[in-house]
């Protein structure tokens, strides 16, 4: 009889510890990845991802679609771009570059649209991609990093939990996080920075990209952040499964107490 108490007791503690473990956020990651082709497997993985917001940004850009994703045109005029009903804002990064060539890259459909979104490129000393959030959702940001063929120009990435409004060339936001230092991604080339993390409150996120003399030792080349697209991606733990599971572990302990307390 103790020994099923005992058992008893311990699924219960069990069930709730999985629900709790379902619930809670994941610990915030970054990953930087080299990007070789549009496909799942060449840097960009989309498979089962809720997308909410992709964006190609540039002079002129194209919408387009990878692996399923649409991503919308983001014309860079007169610094800012607003879309998605007001969700989504850029801004800052004033420039255009040349297109892109592609080194090693293949020709399926997910290919050319990933060359078509590298090939409008946007730089400057600094930019910024702000997009609204839902306090404790957990969120993916994605930045495409490609310099097209100017080429040579390193930059930094960071995170800010918040609406970066404004700042200058070479200022770090007091509370940003860090993504990649001085990241030069060669010629005709393409990264893929991504940070996973869970919103701390309702309201706009920034990921800022800015010249290599913001964050980290200065590199001496040129000062320039350069930005092909940006996604976003949600997952919200399943409120049905978390309920369902503690549930039945709360129940469980509370069945097993009353019978405690009738057995003396």
């Amino acid at each position: 009889m103790k020994l099923t108490r005992l058992l008893n007791r311990s699924l219960g503690l069990a069930l709730c510890a999985a629900a709790l473990a379902i619930g809670s956020p994941a610990s915030a990651q970054t990953t930087i990845t080299a990007l070789t082709g549009g496909d799942s497997d060449e840097g960009l993985d989309l498979t089962g991802l809720n997308v909410i917001y992709a964006i190609n940004q540039g002079l002129s850009p194209t919408a387009e679609t990878i692996q399923g994703v649409n991503f919308i045109a983001a014309p860079i005029n007169l610094f800012t771009f607003t879309g998605y009903g007001g969700n989504v804002v850029l801004s800052n990064l004033n420039r255009t570059g040349p297109g892109f060539s592609p080194v090693g890259w293949g020709s399926t459909a997910n290919d050319l649209a990933m060359i078509a979104v590298n090939g409008q490129i946007s730089y400057g000393s600094f930019g910024q991609f702000a997009y609204a959030v839902t306090a404790g959702n957990q969120y993916t940001v994605f930045s495409i990093i490609s310099p097209g063929s100017i080429g040579g120009r390193p930059g930094d990435v960071a995170f800010f939990g918040g609406l970066a409004s404004s700042f200058s060339q070479g200022t770090v936001i007091a509370g940003s996080v860090l993504l990649a230092d001085n990241l030069d991604v060669a010629t005709n080339n393409a990264s893929v920075v991504s940070y996973t993390y869970t919103a701390a409150a309702t309201g706009f996120n920034t990921l800022i990209v800015a010249g290599s003399d913001t964050y980290g030792t200065p590199t001496g080349a040129d000062q320039n952040a350069v930005s092909s697209g940006f996604l976003v991606a949600q997952t919200v733990p399943e409120p049905g499964t978390v309920t369902l599971l503690g549930a039945a572990g709360l129940a469980l302990l509370a069945y097993r107490r009353r019978g405690a307390v009738r057995n003396g």
